[in-house]
């Protein structure tokens, strides 16, 4: 299969290897997809139909698309099953108070890697990034494994983090092979098969670790880990330097990367990310970690900006040609605030159905997928719904009113109505779940030059892992401080009025947070006992229900950003902005430079 790729700026012909010819601008007529050319390198989309009869059925196309499938499901799976058994994996290996910490590095990674990984191989070409991050992830997952201190878990889940910014990349490494209409349903079919790790990872990491132990996650994942490796070595061949570059070095490109704006922006973020983790938890929010953070990390992101617009580097971290698109912009904002809507229930979700609906673990494990769960799946229904409909903005709308309505319905929920708190809960989460899987892919659609593809579904990634750390911060501070005032309000005086000594009052507190054992409460009998929880209750719906109103804001947020998004253009529906390529074909390109 001969490729058909033309150097950015060729003014020649390329031939098809059935006969067809190209030109190496595509116009108007022809599934025009870029308005202009802003890069010296680069290779010009085609047309769908000049592909080679059997292309999307070839070992290649097939053996790309389940590396891509299993790269996503090992990323998202490790955090989902690593996430609840923490505090197994602490009593094992720890004691630390620093197990937060294989978390926080993880969400960090990810956050700081998605816009590196996309502007990388935006430059450099992908095929080694991935090759090389799902290596790295093996390396990962082989130091947890074998960790025997809580510090060998950071570092084992930095690496992790790092390779999952290439794993979770898939809607651009995907929606680039296939055309615009369709790539909604190529990565919903990639999202489908890591469907189990990504919906079911907290109940399969229960089973795994009953029946076998918590290194078995990871001896897991070293095996699918080392399967994609291979897949992405054999049959992964994008588009490689020498055919992105023809009048360009490696040496001339590394020497002349934005590295300042690297390091202002990554730095910034990590900072920002770090100090919106640490407020209210490690550190009390007037602390000086939490405010010189956060400040640090914001003069860095200031300054950033301030940088790419004056001084224009050529090769920018990020193109600040991006946002000139409004529809870009609505897609990236809409990203980021529907997340933060969607924390609202995934954050908060957990901790209310424990002490509401307190049931076994195996119960209260599935119903906290009411929430991580019918997102998922709202995800896959957008992707695979998303290529048959035309008037996305409408139908985005619709979603989004529908999920806010929900999102603040679910404020009506108590210890007294479980059965509508979870049908309120996993219905907003599954339309907001629609809505964020159709902006994702409309990134990489709403921009002028589909080489930038990367760096614009890149900085998307960024901008949803930064609106998760606002979100789980805003949250949770909100939690926090309603609780301190609806649980004195509540809880004493329903004690004190059922016969409880108020010397016993702290204990009962204590017990109600899961610090002492109910023996250990002086005067604490089971008519007491049933008063309190159902006054503790109270007190915490009535909590909940200032995060769930507050979700409101960020839904309502979503809503009107969407409204700036554009439906997709019939003229660009069989544009393929890269095709793949035999390993033979990279030594002729080489040999032809």
């Amino acid at each position: 299969m001969d490729p058909v790729y033309n150097a950015k700026g060729d003014t020649e012909t390329a031939e098809h290897s059935e006969g067809g010819v190209l030109s190496s601008k595509v116009d108007g007529d022809g599934f025009a997809p870029s308005a202009e050319k802003h890069l010296d390198h680069g290779i010009d989309p085609i047309n769908a139909a000049q592909l080679p009869k059997g292309y999307y059925y070839s070992p290649l196309i097939l053996g790309t698309f389940f590396a891509v499938a299993l790269g996503l499901t090992c990323g998202a799976g490790v955090f989902a099953m690593t996430a609840p058994v923490l505090g197994v994996i602490n009593a094992e290996i720890g004691p630390s108070a620093n197990i937060t910490w294989v978390a926080i590095v993880y969400i960090l990674m990810l956050g700081i890697g998605s816009l590196m990984v996309g502007r990388l191989t935006d430059i450099f070409g992908r095929r080694w990034f991935f090759v090389g991050g799902s290596f790295l992830a093996v390396i990962g997952n082989i130091v947890c494994s074998r960790a025997q201190s809580v510090p060998t878990m950071i570092g084992g889940m930095t690496m992790i983090g790092a390779a999952t910014a290439s794993q979770a990349s898939f809607v651009f490494v995907t929606g680039e092979l296939v055309p615009i209409r369709w790539r909604f349903i190529a990565n919903g079919a990639v999202y489908m098969l890591g469907t189990p790790f990504n919906i079911f990872g907290a109940k399969i990491c229960t089973v795994i670790v009953q029946n076998l132990g918590w290194r078995w996650i990871y001896y897991i994942m070293i095996i699918l880990n080392g399967i994609c490796c291979l897949c992405w070595f054999a049959f992964y061949h994008p588009p490689t330097f020498h055919m992105l570059h023809h009048d360009q070095s490696a040496k001339s490109l590394i020497l002349g990367f934005d590295y300042i704006g690297f390091v202002l922006f990554s730095a910034g973020l990590t900072l920002v990310m770090l100090g919106l983790s640490w407020g209210g938890q490690l550190y009390e929010w007037k602390s000086a970690h939490v405010i010189c953070t956060i400040t640090i990390g914001g003069v860095s992101m200031i300054a950033f900006v301030i940088y790419e617009i004056v001084f224009q580097p050529k090769e920018p971290y990020i193109p600040m040609r991006l946002f000139r698109k409004r529809a870009y912009n609505a897609s990236v904002f809409a990203i980021g605030v529907v997340a933060m809507g969607y924390y609202g229930f995934s954050i908060i979700w957990p901790t209310m159905a424990a002490t509401l609906y307190p049931s076994s673990p195996s119960t209260n494990g599935w119903m906290n997928l009411a929430a991580s769960g019918l997102f998922a799946f709202g995800d896959l229904v957008g992707l695979l719904v998303g290529s048959f409909i035309r008037r996305l903005r409408y139908f985005m709308i619709g979603c989004m009113v529908i999920g806010t309505a929900l999102a603040g319905a679910v404020a009506v929920g108590t210890q007294h109505n479980m059965g509508t708190t979870i049908t309120l809960m996993a219905l907003g989460c599954f339309f907001l779940g629609v809505v964020e899987s159709i902006v994702q892919t409309l990134a990489g659609i709403a921009i002028d030059d589909q080489n930038d593809i990367g760096a614009a579904v890149g900085f998307s990634g960024s901008a949803r892992s930064f609106g998760g750390a606002l979100a789980t911060t805003i949250y949770s501070t909100i939690l926090a401080n309603r609780l301190k005032t609806t649980i004195p309000a509540l809880v004493p005086a329903a004690v004190i009025q059922a016969g409880l000594p108020p010397a016993s009052l702290p204990a009962l507190l204590q017990f109600f947070q899961g610090m002492l054992p109910a023996d250990k409460v002086p005067g604490l009998t089971p008519t007491i006992l049933a008063v309190g929880t159902d006054a503790y209750q109270t007190a915490s719906a009535q909590a909940y229900k200032t995060c769930f109103l507050t979700s409101i804001a960020f839904c309502a947020l979503g809503l009107i950003s969407v409204c700036f998004c554009d439906d997709l253009d019939p003229k660009t529906d069989q544009i393929v902005a890269k095709e793949l390529h035999h390993w033979g074909d990279e030594k002729g390109a080489i040999s032809e430079k």
